[in-house]
């Protein structure tokens, strides 16, 4: 009977569905908007608005950048979590509620940047394992944003109003060097509630 017993709860134990391991990054900023989109209204732009971001001394470009080296030369490490669609790859700095996130497409960007964003309102989570975020190191983004009125960035960016969520964004499309594709980039912006920009992302990819 002691046998037959725990023959039973293994084969219980066998039948319950495994739990889905929840990504580090789960519910941050570049994850939110790498896996939501841009809340950006039609028509859409013809002109890309980034064309060169640069952290500290270094500069970031676009699907060329790779996120490891970048990562490695600001003081933080590149991280990998899940397979096929689900995979990204991120590196991130912190400093005291601010984050800078480096986001890579795990299966699309093949270890380039295809993303950074910039976070003052939310402290990283613990698992996103960020470096430091040294205080005299800088980033641009190559667009305005954090502490701007979200209507300054309205009327520069043609974007929709904030939806009620704060978020609001552009789309650019840009012919690619190579036909036909074309790069796609999506600004996204989020304002609190007196309409004061404090998270921002640019992320970027090529297709047809």
């Amino acid at each position: 009977m002691r046998h037959t017993a725990i023959i039973c709860l293994l084969l219980a134990g066998a039948a319950l569905p495994a739990l889905a391991e929840e990504s580090p990054i789960a519910n941050t900023w570049i994850d939110q908007v790498a896996r939501t989109g841009a809340a950006a209204p039609e028509p859409w732009g013809n002109v890309k608005q980034v064309y060169t971001i640069t952290i500290g001394a270094e500069s970031v470009v676009l699907e060329e950048t790779a996120i490891a080296d970048l990562a490695a030369k600001l003081g933080a490490e590149a991280h990998n979590w899940g397979e096929a669609g689900e995979a990204v790859t991120w590196a991130c700095l912190s400093r005291n509620a601010e984050t800078l996130w480096l986001y890579s497409d795990g299966e699309m960007g093949d270890g380039k940047v295809t993303g950074v964003g910039i976070d003052v309102r939310d402290a990283a989570p613990a698992s996103a394992r960020c470096g430091t975020w040294p205080a005299d190191m800088n980033a641009d983004l190559g667009l305005m944003g954090i502490g701007m009125p979200a209507d300054v960035i309205v009327g520069n960016y043609l974007t929709g109003q904030p939806d009620e969520y704060g978020w609001f964004g552009s789309i650019n499309l840009t012919p690619a060097a190579t036909a036909p594709f074309e790069i796609w980039q999506e600004l996204t912006f989020r304002a609190n509630d007196e309409g004061i920009v404090n998270a921002v992302a640019v992320m970027q990819m090529t297709g047809d």
